[in-house]
């Protein structure tokens, strides 16, 4: 009886969301600010720094480990509208740009944490994830295309500091070859993006 109360239960629960934006809005919402010294340790930390024990501790809070896995969760869903007007001419917009890019980063540190923790194996998959949100930005204006190759660029780098730091494995590099072969990469279309851009501009 009580499983079948359960069961019941979840089938009356509304289904999870068909849209990956939703997830990528409320990882956005849930992600926590970094305080200044927290601001300057993941700089670092992108820039080649190994983690502190601060840093981590950033890193563990359970709004910051909601903000990844949601993130995360929103590359499993095909479809990913982010509902702009552009009929009123607007594309993304600064805050959200910043947003999504402060979002990248930190899957970034999150993936150099796991790998200098030796979880070479969990490390690619963050920066995986960081591949398939540059895409879901997208290159409607000129703005989401600078944004989206950016994100894509860093998750690259990412990628290569993870391969040069940790030991030969053969599995996860046959692994990681694989995801790196059929996944779609941010598409190189600038004439579009600004051909979109300068139509927005010209029609309001």
């Amino acid at each position: 009886m009580f499983l079948w109360t359960l069961r019941a239960h979840a089938a009356a629960l509304t289904r999870d969301p068909n849209n990956a934006a939703l997830l990528y809005y409320q990882a956005l919402l849930l992600r926590p600010e970094p305080n200044e010294a927290t601001f300057f340790e993941i700089r670092g930390v992108r820039q080649g720094l190994d983690p502190n024990e601060h840093l981590r501790q950033y890193l563990n809070l359970q709004s910051c480990q909601k903000t990844i896995k949601l993130a995360l969760a929103a590359t499993k869903i095909p479809r990913c509208n982010w509902g702009f007007s552009y009929s009123y001419g607007h594309g993304i917009s600064t805050d959200v740009s910043l947003q999504l890019h402060q979002l990248s980063g930190l899957l970034e540190v999150y993936a150099r944490t796991l790998a200098a923790d030796g979880k070479y194996r969990e490390a690619p998959e963050m920066c995986l994830g960081m591949c398939q949100l540059a895409v879901r930005i997208g290159d409607d204006t000129y703005f989401m295309f600078y944004r989206s190759h950016f994100v894509d660029t860093r998750a690259r780098i990412c990628i290569q500091h993870i391969l040069g730091s940790m030991p030969l494995d053969v599995d996860t590099l046959t692994w990681l070859q694989g995801k790196l072969a059929t996944g779609q990469g941010t598409r190189w279309r600038p004439a579009k993006a600004l051909k979109n851009f300068r139509y927005m501009q010209c029609s309001f």
